[in-house]
């Protein structure tokens, strides 16, 4: 059985996955010490996209439903976190 971690070893294992997941374009959006959320992709302003479909009858409606479905392929949130052992798991949110 491996010997548990002390707090300072597994912030610096987080540290290290966080790390790699901003080389990749991920932005961290919430940080403890042994836990952090980073999310990647832009967030679709629907204010605008609605003040476009009533300004243009409905039409663009067609064009926001590709933009969402374009947006949700593209974001992607991981839920990161690190155990007494040092192993870090990230979950997609």
């Amino acid at each position: 059985m491996s010997e548990q971690l002390t707090r300072e070893q597994r912030e610096e294992f987080l540290e290290a996955a966080i790390a790699g997941y901003m080389r990749d374009g991920y932005q961290v959006t919430y940080r403890s010490a042994t836990g952090a959320t980073v999310a990647k992709g832009k967030p679709i302003n629907h204010t605008l996209q609605l003040i476009l479909t009533l300004v243009t009858c409905g039409l663009w409606s067609f064009v926001w439903i590709a933009l969402a479905i374009l947006a949700s392929a593209q974001n992607a949130t991981y839920v990161l976190s690190v155990d007494a052992y040092g192993n870090v798991q990230a979950a997609k949110q």
